[in-house]
């Protein structure tokens, strides 16, 4: 008992140093985990070698994206181009109708950073390289967890047999079980989600081009790819076809955040509680609690990770403690409680 314990405070306490490595890595996991199940799928239907199906994978994969950048691209950096040139423009002629009334001018003056002359020229280039050293480490952290999926579903027994050597012989097929089971749970989250981020940015899409918000194509794949990280990714993926809509008419706007907001309430009420039933199934509490303390110590990344990580966590939960401690299954409390009359 005393050896868990210490176990458990050391796991605890490496999280603490290295949490933000760690969720790096775990979100290589999740990589592995979904390129992996595609290549069973493939290896099951064709016959073919684990490391064939695996090579498969890849470059399918590969050949999508390049396909998909080869016809989108043009048209998507033709959009993305004017977005950068039309979002500044507009947003000045905003901020100089805000500042012709007296409380606009007093805003714009109080959220101006460091005031005027070098005070603010050093704080816009603090900012700068600000978000320069920000979007590195975001970038690192993209080609970690990369090589580090590939390497895990390029050879899983390897890590998998060594994952299994740190536990006694008598426990092992047990603890095989156990992680078959949390990478098929995070394989059904992952899938889930990439189903929710394309119907996202799909009815995205298809809502600002029936409302005629300019660049429609590019803000929504833009709002499924944002729609990955839970709230944040939401509320800033509405914030530049909202200021694009600005410009045109108050009207415009308030049909943008109408359907932003109709967006995420079908796919927060509807689609993810479908998919829950029929993929994983995560108390809502317990998914919002995980994502307030993980976002609160690790910020974006541990908002994103929050779910996958409690999905886990549940499942190991459920099999090493409930059944292999407390000898539960918890059949007898899937029925309600009856009354005693």
């Amino acid at each position: 008992m005393l050896r868990a314990g210490l176990l458990i405070a050391l796991a605890l306490l490496a999280w603490w140093v290295v949490g933000d490595v760690l969720l790096v890595i775990f979100s290589g996991v999740l990589l592995a985990v979904l390129l992996n199940g595609l290549s069973e799928w493939i290896a099951a239907r064709t016959g073919l070698p684990a490391r064939l199906s695996f090579a498969a994978v890849v470059v399918s994969i590969g050949l999508a994206i390049a396909g998909a950048a080869y016809f989108l691209m043009p048209r998507t950096g033709q959009e993305l181009g004017e977005l950068a040139t039309q979002l500044p423009q507009e947003l000045q002629r905003l901020e100089g109708q805000i500042a012709q009334t007296s409380w606009g001018e007093m805003l714009i003056r109080e959220l101006t950073p460091g005031g005027t002359g070098g005070g603010a020229e050093r704080a816009a280039l603090g900012h700068f390289f600000g978000a320069a050293s920000s979007a590195a480490s975001a970038a690192a952290g993209l080609v970690i967890a990369l090589f580090v999926g590939l390497y895990l579903a390029a050879d899983p027994g390897i890590y998998l047999t060594g994952a299994l050597r740190l536990v006694p012989p008598t426990r092992r097929s047990r603890a095989r079980d156990v992680l078959i089971e949390v990478a098929l749970a995070l394989r059904w989250w992952f899938i889930g989600r990439l189903i929710s981020m394309a119907v996202i940015a799909a009815a995205t899409c298809i809502g600002l081009w029936l409302l005629g918000v300019p660049l429609a194509l590019t803000l929504g794949l833009l709002s499924g790819a944002l729609s990955f990280v839970p709230y944040i990714g939401s509320v800033s993926s509405a914030v530049p076809p909202l200021l694009i809509a600005l410009t045109k008419s108050p009207s415009l706007a308030l049909y943008v955040i109408l359907l932003y907001l109709l967006v995420h309430i079908l796919e927060g009420y509807v689609l993810v509680p479908l998919m829950q039933k029929r993929l994983v199934h995560l108390p809502p509490a317990l998914t919002l609690s995980a994502q307030a303390i993980l976002g609160s110590l690790f910020g974006i990344i541990g908002l994103a990770l929050a779910t996958p990580l409690t999905a886990a966590a549940l499942v190991a939960v459920r099999m090493l403690y409930v059944e292999d401690i407390l000898h539960d299954d918890l059949d007898d409390l899937d029925d309600p409680p009856r009354s005693h009359h």
